[in-house]
């Protein structure tokens, strides 16, 4: 390859083929100069074996390919453009002189610097990857056609969809004790709540009346105290005061009188003060209880929220088995209608690897 020559002209295609004229050219050449194929011309057939890998690797790299195609149309520039290069400061890249005054083009200017690190094991690693790929492909496709192969992943397929079923059961049977727990827990926060608002609304009842027996009592001495200073008021300035000061000695009666009034005032203090005792008891057994029944309530909610969130957990599950078996079904439905593929092998190999070491 001592001469510059055309990668589009190497592979015969126009320079707007796409990539898969391009990959459809390189792929003949390929197999037409192979040095396996051309024992009696080796030198030859390498040369231009290697010539048509290197043409197909910088055309079939969409970046490569603008490169070259950038440098190949400098190459029909008019004269003019030296100048241009020259203010440009991009001569060299354009052109360049030799001794005997040819200007060399551009796309060997290309071709030179890509030679130096394109060789016959590149070229050979390129056929490989070009033809290992699509020689793969199709035994991809043979294998997975082929009734034992498809055979052996339904199989396989239809186990995993049978597992799944069976998980599927299981984890109904998980979500419905977990639904009926939290319909336990649930029922139980609404009894006890239900309770302690009874039981509070006695309290305050009880509390209520325990006032009402306060202010009774308070009224009731404030009346007795009237009655008596009343009495006493009457009895001295009366027209027969008791406490007239010729009168040495209370009469039987006064006394009596007096006696129950002092008796009745100290029955409605004694009434006042029980009430209030009672008030101050009724008020801090409730302030207990409330505590107490605050810190029960919470207990049955906690459990409550754990028996909630165990729900959620098994119908989370219940649903990845559920779209488990669906992918299962899928995948059979697939493998009988257009046969099984490598990846489908995998996927049941990994499957049942997780199995294994789970």
């Amino acid at each position: 390859m001592r001469k510059a020559k055309d990668y589009y002209a190497v592979l015969h295609i126009k320079p707007t083929a796409d990539a898969d004229e391009i990959r459809k050219a390189y792929k003949e050449l390929a197999l037409r100069y192979h040095p396996d194929k051309n024992l009696d011309n080796v030198v030859e057939a390498t040369e231009m074996f290697q010539l048509v890998s290197q043409a197909f690797s910088v055309l079939k790299d969409p970046a490569q390919k603008e490169l070259y195609d950038q440098r190949r149309g400098s190459e029909h520039e008019p004269p003019s453009a030296k100048g241009t290069c020259e203010r440009q400061g991009t001569y060299e890249s354009c052109c360049s002189k030799s001794d005997s005054g040819d200007s060399l083009n551009a796309t060997k200017s290309f071709q030179s610097s890509y030679n130096a690190s394109f060789g016959l094991d590149h070229a050979r690693g390129l056929f490989h990857e070009v033809f290992g790929r699509e020689v793969a492909q199709g035994l991809a496709n043979a294998i997975g056609k082929a009734p034992v192969f498809r055979d052996t992943i339904k199989h396989g397929l239809s186990k995993v969809t049978t597992e799944a079923e069976f998980h599927i059961s299981l984890r109904l049977q998980a979500e419905s004790a977990c639904r009926e727990t939290v319909e336990e827990k649930r029922a139980a926060v609404q009894e006890f709540e239900a309770r302690c608002n009874l039981e509070q609304r006695e309290r305050l009842h009880k509390l209520k009346m325990a006032r009402r027996s306060v202010a009774k009592a308070s009224i009731a001495v404030v009346f007795v105290l009237l009655i008596f200073i009343a009495f006493v008021t009457a009895s001295t300035i009366g027209a027969d005061p008791i406490f007239h000061q010729d009168r040495v000695f209370l009469s039987v009666a006064d006394v009596l009188v007096l006696v129950f009034f002092v008796c009745l005032t100290f029955v409605m203090l004694w009434r006042t003060v029980s009430s209030l005792r009672l008030v101050r008891r009724l008020t801090r057994d409730s302030d207990g209880i409330d505590d107490r029944n605050a810190v029960a309530a919470d207990t049955l909610r906690r459990g409550m929220y754990r028996a909630e969130q165990k729900l959620e957990v098994a119908q989370r599950e219940l649903a990845s088995a559920r779209d488990t078996a669906k992918q299962a079904k899928r995948k059979v439905a697939s493998v009988e209608r257009d046969g099984a593929s490598l990846h489908d092998a995998m996927q049941l190999g990994q499957h049942l690897w997780d199995r294994l070491i789970g």
